[in-house]
């Protein structure tokens, strides 16, 4: 709700137009009838008057509408600054603290659909998957509920149609909930336009429409990047197979992987090099094979660059092929999306830039990349603690092992038992607990005292009682708990919020 502005006669834009129209003709009157200002001043004012009247009465609009921005911006009743307008212009997914029901809200922070439902998928096309009392159905974007909420399973909105599951059926039904044909697999998973299927614990495919394009004949799952899928080495040859499973892309190779980028790695005679979706090698195989514990690794390529060895000694590479961080390390990897990696040289780990210039000089045994916060797990001397990208320690090395910095609250580990820690590296909770299952999600932690699991805030209180025999994640606002026959639901107060049978 917007805090209206205040019911003066000056912020009336209508009230100081007509005012500023009506004493115009006054004004110019009043300067006529002067005896004091000589006649070419007069005229000059005359042809002068009206401009400067019509810039008084723009200014005052501008003015008005700048202050009612201001305000719309600013002053919002109810509502959090992080539920302020989306970028996006879509519907916000929220979800309620107290009930860990899940609602919808404008992008002006406006509730338009109750938290009511378990979950609330992305909308697309203004129509969302929901969740209620464990069954699903489909809404659109003011709440209608366009499909009721009666399936076991279903998966995001497609307006080609939509694939469901009950009563032990999979169904492909339209935007009515009509049922157009029956689906006989034992299982479905949507990826991306394409959903794979499996029937007895063989996988194809099927297209947006729930008609089969490759039947159930693969004994493992696969997956279509740029609509080609690796296949393998067939002796000497590369085989790329297309969405109907056909061979679309053959080349001479003894190993490759998924194009990546629009370039896949291909290993040719004991090197690797790139190729396009054409099957050209673009960048030519003089990289080395990296081998371990049986298993050839591949490298591949990531926001432009790509992490390859030569000669014994890694360096980075762009897509022509052209070096653009020289071979000096003993390890290295892709950067991450912060455009930082970690770097081995001498058997000690520094972080390196884009540029190849060290953020963090290589000191320490183990260093992890910075993925976000500005901070980063290190060992120094055989204990652990945190640095930032300056160097500066964070949280003492101290520890034997510590993480979780970078979601707000990290965890110590001591003498065999588990600690809360602040940002500073001091202890919030004592060292008792045996085991950390992760670190924080959804603002709870899953961790282990006297052999059971429960779940405790970034303060360190207790949310959720020690009572599970297993550690396990919120996601979406539900813990999820299985049983030899069904699937028990719980909200972030401990309560159970529905039973589905398996």
């Amino acid at each position: 709700m917007e805090s209206p502005t205040p019911k003066k006669w000056y912020n009336k834009v209508w009230l100081v137009s007509i005012g500023s129209l009506v004493s115009f003709p006054v004004n110019l009157l009043i300067l006529w009838k002067n005896q004091s200002i000589k006649k070419g001043w007069k005229v000059l004012l005359f042809i002068l008057s009206p401009l400067f009247t019509l810039l008084a009465i723009g200014l005052i609009t501008l003015a008005y509408l700048g202050t009612s921005n201001y305000i719309k911006k600013n002053f919002h009743s109810n509502i959090e600054e992080s539920d302020l307008r989306d970028k996006t212009n879509e519907p916000v997914v929220f979800y309620d603290v107290n009930t860990a029901l899940a609602g919808v809200k404008d992008p002006d922070g406006v509730t338009i659909i109750p938290a009511k439902y378990d979950y609330i998928g992305k909308f697309v096309n203004d129509r969302a998957l929901v969740c209620r009392d464990g069954k699903y159905g489909y809404i659109d974007k003011s709440g209608i509920l366009l499909v009721p909420c009666q399936f076991d399973e279903a998966f995001d909105y497609q307006k080609e149609g939509l694939i469901v599951k009950k009563d032990g059926k999979w169904l492909f039904i339209n935007g009515n909930g009509e049922t157009l044909k029956t689906l006989e697999y034992d299982r479905i998973y949507q990826h991306d336009t394409l959903y794979m299927v499996r029937k007895n614990e063989l996988y194809g495919y099927l297209n947006i429409k729930g008609d089969e394009i490759i039947k159930p004949e693969a004994s493992v799952p696969f997956f279509f990047e740029n609509g080609l899928s690796y296949f393998g080495p067939f002796g000497s040859t590369v085989v790329f197979m297309n969405t109907r499973l056909k061979p679309e892309l053959m080349v001479k190779g003894t190993k490759s992987e998924d194009f990546s980028e629009g370039l896949a790695p291909l290993a040719l005679d004991g090197k690797v090099g790139f190729i396009n979706p054409k099957g050209e090698l673009v960048i030519p195989n003089e990289y080395d094979l990296y081998e371990k514990n049986g298993y050839t690794f591949l490298p591949s390529f990531y926001q432009n660059f790509s992490c390859v060895q030569k000669n014994g000694k890694y360096g980075f590479i762009n897509k022509k092929g052209e070096t653009v961080i020289p071979f000096q390390y003993d390890y290295a990897s892709n950067f991450s999306e912060q455009g930082y990696t970690v770097v081995e040289v001498n058997k000690k780990k520094g972080i390196i830039d884009r540029e190849g210039n060290y953020l963090i000089e290589p000191l320490y045994e183990q260093l992890d990349n910075f993925y976000s916060d500005d901070a980063s797990r290190a060992m120094l001397n055989g204990k652990y603690g945190y640095i930032d990208k300056t160097g500066k320690v964070l949280i003492p090395f101290e520890y034997d092992v510590v993480y979780g910095f970078n979601q707000g609250a990290p965890f110590g580990k001591k003498n065999g038992k588990w600690a809360l820690l602040n940002r500073e590296g001091k202890p919030v909770t004592p060292f008792q607990f045996e085991k950390v299952y992760s670190d924080f999600k959804e603002g709870l932690a899953c961790v282990q005292l006297n052999g059971k699991y429960g779940y405790i805030n970034k303060a360190g209180k207790v949310m959720i009682d020690y009572r599970f025999d297993s550690g396990e994640n919120f996601s979406e606002g539900i813990l999820t708990k299985y049983t030899d026959n069904e699937r028990v639901f719980y909200d972030k107060k401990g309560r159970v919020v529905r039973v589905q049978a398996d």
